[in-house]
């Protein structure tokens, strides 16, 4: 059984053929997508400004850039991670600000 991971690079690459772009293509959407999701949950929680800094940082650090640049398991792992924490943060009351957290303790 394949990783879910590498799903997304599979169907790409059966939809457009077998190349560099279809196999990087689908990172460099999660990482798009990760970054969105990163602003959308901590703008939930503590604001729109910090949750356009909390994604530009994650769109700009430089690990995170190589991370979603080459083909690797992790980034679309984080992707999913991201996925799963805006859904989780999106069923739960809205935290007081003062918390500056979703999740419960």
């Amino acid at each position: 059984m394949r990783p879910a991971a590498l799903w997304v690079a599979t169907a790409f690459a059966r939809l457009f053929g077998f190349n560099s772009f279809t196999v990087l293509a689908p990172q460099a959407l999660m990482g798009i997508a990760a970054a969105g999701l990163l602003y959308l949950t901590v703008k939930r929680v503590a604001g729109p400004m910090a949750g356009l800094v909390a994604g530009a940082t994650l769109a700009l650090t430089p690990v995170a850039v190589l991370m979603f640049r080459f083909n690797t398991v992790v980034g679309r792992a984080l992707g999913s991670v991201g996925v799963r924490v805006l859904a989780e943060c999106s069923t739960m009351p809205s935290a007081p600000r003062s918390h500056g957290c979703c999740l419960r303790h």
